[in-house]
């Protein structure tokens, strides 16, 4: 009996490891990283790809994963620090925080195995309140369903051999924070797939590692009429999705005009000349992207003139607090009237 038992055991085993295996092969997740920035026009950081790779259609599961060690004080795990990636900027060598050759914690500072090299950029957990702004949405005809803080399901099956499209969301009209320019962060998000359409407890899956670069837009300011044939400037500042801020670059950014390359001064200007032409034509500026700021353009053309910018642009920043002030300034004009009103007028 009990031999007949080692062997009815022996081959369990057998069926548990043969069909998990099976399960994790079944299902495909990815790219399994991501290099992104935040994107101030869609929110749209990136997309995934969710591949149901069983005989039966099969629920989606996308779950954004916690860092935290400790969910009550929000501490980050050591796990999760230590291996949080690493780019080399001279070789590109791509590491995790334990691979870095004398690494410091404190200063995030250490050397790139391969060249030795210490210009490194040091990716960290995302922070608590930025995890807060990350959603995922359907990306074709599936519909998705929120069933936890951070976990979404499909409201439909994925057809067995077939796949779910989604975008990966960063809302970042609130994060515009002077600590955060030029921030490197890193999330995972996990997915999987699942027969029921219960809220069961979600195990296994593939995880896809994202890897965000956080970036201020620039405003673009014209500051000299625009005519064919003269030179016209350009002053580029660091504001954010809200325009509720104008402050000068940290760094020179690259601009380009009409096949021109230049480099920002130290007021964050630069200068172009306007082509000449029989007709009117309409040409960009475009400041590049950099380490530290999102691209952006300006059209100009022949007739344009500094101050219809500048003139919106002023009411643009000061929109807000007009509105308060007018409405402050209304009511108490108001009230004043009234009490002349009550004062000195005779009722009948």
């Amino acid at each position: 009996m009990k031999g007949i038992y080692m062997k009815k055991l022996f081959i369990c085993v057998l069926l548990v490891i043969f069909f998990g295996n099976t399960v994790s092969a079944n299902v495909g997740f990815g790219p399994a990283e991501m290099y992104v920035t935040n994107n101030p026009d869609t929110h749209i950081i990136g997309n995934a790809t969710l591949i149901n790779g069983d005989d039966v259609g099969k629920y989606g599961v996308f779950q954004l994963m916690m860092p935290f060690s400790d969910k009550d004080t929000f501490q980050i795990s050591n796990s999760e620090i230590m291996h949080a990636r690493v780019l080399c900027n001279d070789c590109g060598k791509s590491m995790q925080r334990k691979d870095v050759s004398e690494y410091n914690h404190e200063r995030l500072e250490g050397y790139c195995p391969v060249c030795q090299s210490d210009n490194l950029v040091f990716y960290d957990v995302l922070p608590r309140d930025e995890l807060q702004m990350l959603s995922v949405i359907p990306s074709g005809g599936f519909h998705l369903k929120k069933i936890d803080d951070y976990t979404w399901v499909t409201e439909e099956k994925i057809s067995p051999h077939g796949y779910c499209n989604i975008n990966i969301l960063y809302n970042s009209v609130d994060s515009y924070l002077p600590s955060y320019l030029g921030e490197h962060w890193e999330f995972h998000l996990r997915g999987k797939t699942k027969e029921g359409d219960g809220n069961d407890f979600i195990t296994g899956g593939l995880d896809l590692r994202v890897l965000l670069s956080f970036k201020f837009p620039l405003d673009i300011e014209l500051c000299s009429d625009v005519v064919k044939g003269e030179e016209f400037t350009v002053n580029i500042r660091v504001t954010d999705e809200k325009n509720s801020f104008y402050n000068e670059l940290k760094k020179p950014v690259t601009v380009e005009f009409n096949g021109e390359t230049k480099r920002t001064d130290s007021e964050g200007k630069v200068s172009f000349m306007m082509p000449e032409s029989r007709f009117d034509y309409n040409y960009t500026v475009h400041v590049l992207e950099s380490d530290l700021y999102l691209s952006e353009n300006y059209v100009v053309s022949h007739g344009i003139q500094m101050f219809e910018k500048d003139f919106f642009g002023f009411f643009s920043f000061f929109q807000n607090i007009y509105v308060i002030i007018s409405l402050c300034v209304i009511g108490v004009l108001s009230c004043i009237i009234i009490l002349y009103i009550r004062k000195n007028y005779v009722w009948e």
